[in-house]
C-alpha cells in the first residue's frame, strides 16, 4: 500500500544563509515524512491517536535522506510512503518526493519499533499487526543498502555545546522529538553551514532525552574521508556528562 499527500513548504521550513537561504531543510522534509506516516497510520487504525490504553506506539530509531534537487519556500511538494518489510523487532517505512512535474527530489527510508503504551517493553511484529501496511519488499528506496552505524574513532571532536531541552522540543512521547534533533545540530555546525546545506543525512537514535535535560551538543569531523571534498560532519547528542550517548546526526 502506497500513501500520498502534498505538503506546502512555507517560510518556516527553509534556510535563511548562504546557499541554504530559500531551500527546505532537512528537518522540514524528515517532519513531512513523519507527519505522511502518520496518515499512513491512520488509515490502518494504528495511529497515536486511535492507540488504546494496552495499544502499541510506533518510534522512530534511524532515519537515512537523500535530496536530489531541493524546492524553495511556497513550492507544494508530494510525498509518498508504504512500509517495506518487518522482523520480529523493527519495520522498515520508505519514501519519495516528488516535484510539481513529478519528478523525484528526495527519498528516505527510516526504522521503527513498536514500544507498548507504557513504554516498557517492545511489542512483537507479526502478519498480524503489520499485514494491514501492505508491505512493498520490490520497492525501496535505497536498494542493497543498510543505514551506517558511525564510528566515534573515525571522526575528531571540534567543538562542543551545552544545550537545555526546552518544552517546544518534546513531543507526544514526552521526549525530544526526532526532528529537533536537526535544530541541536543547528546549535554546533560552524558559521556558514545549517544542516540543509547537506544533501545526505542519517540520524541514528540511542536513548531518549527529556524536558529539562542538559545535553552536550559535540561537532566533529571525519579524520581520514576517501575523498576530502566529501568529508563528513557527525553531531553527537550527549548526556551533559558524557556518559550516555543519546544520537548521532551524520551529515554529508
Amino acid at each position: 500500500m502506497i500513501v500520498e499527500q502534498k505538503f506546502f513548504i512555507g517560510m518556516q521550513d527553509v534556510g535563511n544563509t548562504g546557499r541554504a537561504a530559500n531551500k527546505v531543510t532537512n528537518k522540514a522534509l524528515i517532519e513531512m515524512l513523519s507527519n505522511i506516516a502518520t496518515v499512513h497510520a491512520i488509515r490502518v487504525g494504528q495511529s497515536a491517536m486511535q492507540r488504546k490504553e494496552d495499544g502499541m506506539i510506533w518510534m522512530v530509531i534511524n532515519w537515512k535522506l537523500e535530496v536530489m534537487k531541493r524546492p524553495h519556500a511556497c513550492e507544494t511538494i508530494t510525498a509518498r510512503t508504504w512500509a517495506v518489510k518487518f522482523n520480529k523487532l523493527h519495520a522498515q517505512r520508505d519514501f519519495e518526493f516528488l516535484d510539481k512535474s513529478g519528478e523525484i527530489i528526495a527519498k528516505a527510508s527510516s526504522l521503527w519499533v513498536a514500544v507498548d503504551a507504557g513504554h516498557e517493553s517492545f511489542v512483537k511484529l507479526n502478519d498480524e499487526n503489520m499485514g494491514v501496511y501492505q508491505c512493498e519488499p520490490e520497492k525501496e528506496a535505497f536498494p542493497g543498502e543498510g543505514y551506517t552505524r558511525v564510528r566515534e574513532k573515525d571522526f575528531e571532536v571540534e567543538n562542543e555545546t551545552m544545550v537545555d531541552i526546552i518544552r517546544s522540543m518534546i513531543d507526544c512521547n514526552n521526549h525530544v522529538h526526532n526532528t529537533a534533533y536537526l535544530d541541536l545540530a543547528n546549535e554546533i555546525l560552524p558559521d556558514g553551514l545549517e544542516e540543509n546545506c547537506f544533501d545526505h543525512v542519517e540520524i541514528n537514535y540511542r536513548k531518549e532525552v527529556h524536558l529539562h535535560d542538559k545535553v552536550c551538543v559535540e561537532y566533529a569531523e571525519e579524520k581520514a574521508p576517501d575523498d576530502t571534498a566529501d568529508a563528513r560532519r557527525c553531531v553527537f547528542v550527549r548526556s551533559a556528562d558524557k556518559s550516555v550517548l543519546h544520537a548521532t546526526v551524520l551529515l554529508g
